[in-house]
């Protein structure tokens, strides 16, 4: 019997890449890396520390330290109940 090879489509392959939350690349054997990461010109992120997430916060504007808190502290209420105790340094009056 012959095999058939089929050619996905890119939504197929994107739904995929967030299924396993692997790269596109990665999917496609064009990257070694599972991670996706991020461009920003020359410069290829992936798997920051702590240490450059917070780097690269400061250097935001204050707009987009707001976009960031959002979308947080939107993350964060979207967890499993067992896991919403709220951060350590999070005080009633920084809450929502």
């Amino acid at each position: 019997m012959a095999w058939i090879l089929l050619k996905p489509s890119i939504d197929l392959l994107m739904r995929m890449a967030d299924l396993f939350n692997v790269s596109t690349d990665y999917l496609i054997g064009y990257s070694d890396s599972r991670s996706p990461g991020h461009q920003i010109g020359d410069t290829f992120y992936t798997d920051l520390s702590k240490n450059e997430l917070i780097r690269i916060y400061d250097k935001l504007s204050d707009k987009n330290k707001s976009l960031v808190q959002g979308y947080i502290l939107g993350l964060f209420a979207s967890q499993e109940p067992e896991m919403k105790d709220p951060p350590a340094g999070l005080s009633s009056q920084n809450r929502l």
